[in-house]
């Protein structure tokens, strides 16, 4: 049985009305790196630091800063880190960078760019740190993929549960120890600029670039997929942040966030359902996205938030994320927080496998939050840890939370 048998707070907020995100990476065996941000506004963190344990986190390194914004002369500059996993004896770490004119988030969604860190002592220090550019000479750091134009549109990672996997199940040798990157990118319109059909926040469409590290650590990114585009009348902001895993017989589950609400769905009336897409070809293609659900064929709601696939050392998959009992409105409201497991045969949700990892307690507001996590399993135990803050826990103070690590026991 799949239970929650421990939360416990891993970084304190430093004040009332700052809270903390802080997620807890292994980035070489016996290596843990902590990464831990300030935040006061919705998308946007001020500083970040880094620390390393080598002794499973009961000792950490002093803290390391990473600024994460600084004033040009033509905006803004942010800087996130996204997530790292491990290839081989190097860590791949993922990033977004950006020039914001006026340091509003929205307008990263003209400037956003992706990149790459690798590192060879566990995060430390990198070799290389650059940005994901397609190979071949029509593609450069302004026109980095095809369909995206530095200034008119962007290619970003939303969130952290965006994670690269390595392919190891395809049936072509010459396909298997490729990096798959799930990537979101806004549209552009008729005047070439970015648009946003669906009256959402945002709005964007997924894909997946794919890359082989070079012996140096260099990555060649060869390709990317066709795009998976949802419908503004399916989805108000399209088919955002999108999650992948690779099951043994070869194929790519995609899963992604849609939304109802905005000014084309006022009412949020268009069903709140989570995406999902197949491929059958490593990655270059993909299915039309279609609402998923439990393995009786069943809909489920879920809002417009982040979520999780990952392949777990017992042979099974699972996917992490909210479910609401009715209709969702927009991103409202992102509790509870469950893991659930997935069907390899299907691609569909297990529902009897469904597990509570975060839900509302008492005294917190109805709007609290249980999102913008990351999960990874535990080496040695098995267990799966999740790191996460909860917002909105108080109407008056949205951001005053602290962060916490939240153990589950797989069966």
């Amino acid at each position: 049985m799949t239970e929650l048998i421990n939360k416990r707070m891993i970084a304190k907020r430093p004040e009332e009305k700052t809270g903390v995100y802080c997620f807890i990476f292994e980035t070489k065996p016996g290596t843990l790196m902590k990464f831990y941000s300030y935040i006061k506004r919705s998308d946007t963190t001020e500083i970040s630091y880094v620390q390393f344990s080598e002794d499973k986190g009961s000792t950490w390194s002093n803290p390391k800063t990473i600024v994460t914004g600084t004033k040009t002369n033509t905006g803004t500059e942010r800087y996130y880190f996204r997530n790292s996993i491990i290839h081989g004896n190097r860590l791949i770490s993922m990033k977004i960078r950006g020039v914001l004119p006026t340091d509003d988030p929205l307008e990263g969604l003209k400037h956003w760019s992706t990149w790459y860190a690798v590192s060879e002592d566990g995060g430390r220090t990198n070799i290389i740190e650059e940005q994901v550019i397609l190979e071949g000479g029509e593609y450069h750091k302004d026109h980095p993929v095809p369909g995206v134009w530095q200034g008119k549109n962007s290619l970003m990672m939303g969130d952290r549960t965006e994670l690269p996997i390595i392919t190891k199940y395809q049936a072509n040798p010459d396909d298997n120890n490729i990096i798959l990157l799930p990537v979101q990118i806004t549209p552009v319109g008729s005047d070439g600029s970015y648009y946003n059909p669906g009256g959402g926040y945002t709005y964007h469409y997924s894909a997946v670039i794919r890359g082989r590290m070079q012996k140096d650590g260099h990555i060649i990114w060869s390709d990317m997929s066709v795009p998976v585009n949802n419908k503004p009348e399916q989805s108000t902001r399209g088919a955002i942040e999108p999650t992948i895993i690779e099951f043994r017989d070869g194929r790519i589950l995609m899963v992604m966030r849609g939304s109802n609400g905005g000014t084309k769905d006022p009412d949020c009336k268009i069903p709140s359902y989570r995406w999902y897409s197949i491929s059958y070809d490593g990655a270059r293609t993909f299915t039309e996205p279609k609402p998923w659900t439990y393995t009786d064929g069943m809909t489920f709601f879920s809002p417009s938030s982040c979520s999780q696939l990952m392949e777990h050392s017992n042979g099974r998959y699972y996917w992490i994320g909210n479910i609401n009992k009715m209709n969702s409105r927009a991103n409202m409201p992102r509790n509870p927080l469950y893991i659930v497991e997935v069907n390899q045969s299907s691609s569909m949700l297990e529902k009897s496998s469904s597990c509570i990892v975060a839900d509302v307690e008492e005294g917190q507001s109805s709007e609290t939050t249980f999102s913008n996590f990351y999960a990874r399993e535990e080496g040695g135990t098995g267990d799966v840890l999740i790191y996460m803050t909860s917002f909105h826990t108080d109407p008056d103070n949205i951001f005053g939370s602290d962060a916490y690590e939240y153990r589950i026991r797989m069966n």
